[in-house]
């Protein structure tokens, strides 16, 4: 799995300089009909891997925006809403509960039908780190690495409650629960961002989620529960790290090695 996705980051190089058609133009943004309603997706900049931002729950797109523009210089960047945030639309019909597993799906076919190929670098923010778990042990394929910012921990829904989006559906996690819990990251370049204070994980618990991976680590902010906020550079940084250890099919530097601890995190 993980030379196949090199080598897509590769010939995803190789393409762009051999005059194929370049992707489409997602700068200003764009609604992508799902089959009688549309999300709403963005992306900048271009090259491969294709960083995939997910937001927290009823948040948009709009949250991303500076950490965004960073990486567009880097590589190609994307953010999107979920149904019924932002500006995507309401499902249609829809449930008053659907599975995140449909969520995650949702996300996969936006991206397929918006013409944004993987590999992906995915970077979730609170419940978007617990979708990038389940998007990763459904679509594993096309993940390349992961940036958790302060991810929600799937305990959470351990007795079955759900996540309500404030004019979409609440997002159940009752069947995703085992899935997102034992969801394995294998040789993935992973780095986890957890804060001090009003944190959705515990610091043990991220630091078992980094272990997931052969090549993760474990980041610590002296902040909020909104690290990408508060410290949008450590996000930027982390993920540029992740982007350069997949183009590179490199293990990440040692945290002390990065400049994460000079931009405001700690390493443990």
């Amino acid at each position: 799995m993980r030379r196949l996705l090199i080598a897509l980051v590769l010939l995803a190089g190789v393409m762009s300089g051999c005059g194929s058609d370049p992707p489409p133009d997602l700068s200003s943004g764009k609604k992508v009909d799902l089959g009688g309603w549309a999300l709403y997706i963005q992306c900048k900049g271009t090259g491969s891997p294709t960083v995939v931002l997910d937001a927290g729950l009823d948040d948009g797109h709009v949250i991303w925006e500076r950490i965004e523009g960073a990486l567009a210089g880097t590589t190609r960047t994307c953010s999107y809403d979920r149904p019924g945030v932002g500006d995507s639309d309401v499902r249609p019909s829809s449930p008053t509960v659907i599975s995140a597993e449909q969520i995650v799906d949702d996300l996969d076919e936006l991206l397929e039908k918006a013409a944004v190929p993987g590999p992906y670098v995915l970077v979730g923010h609170s419940l978007g780190g617990l979708n990038a778990r389940l998007f990763t042990a459904r679509h594993g394929e096309d993940v390349a690495g992961i940036v958790f910012v302060d991810p929600t921990s799937p305990n959470y829904f351990e007795d079955g409650m759900t996540a309500p989006e404030s004019l979409g559906a609440a997002i159940s996690y009752r069947t995703a629960f085992e899935t997102t819990r034992a969801v394995e990251l294998d040789d993935r370049p992973v780095i986890v961002l957890v804060s001090a204070q009003q944190r959705a994980i515990s610091v043990p618990e991220a630091g078992e989620l980094a272990r997931r991976s052969s090549r993760g680590l474990l980041v610590r902010t002296d902040t909020g529960h909104a690290i990408h906020l508060v410290l949008p550079r450590v996000v930027i940084e982390a993920t540029k790290l992740v982007v350069e250890a997949v183009r590179s099919d490199a293990p990440l530097p040692s945290c002390r090695e990065t400049r994460l601890e000079r931009l405001g995190g700690e390493c443990r």
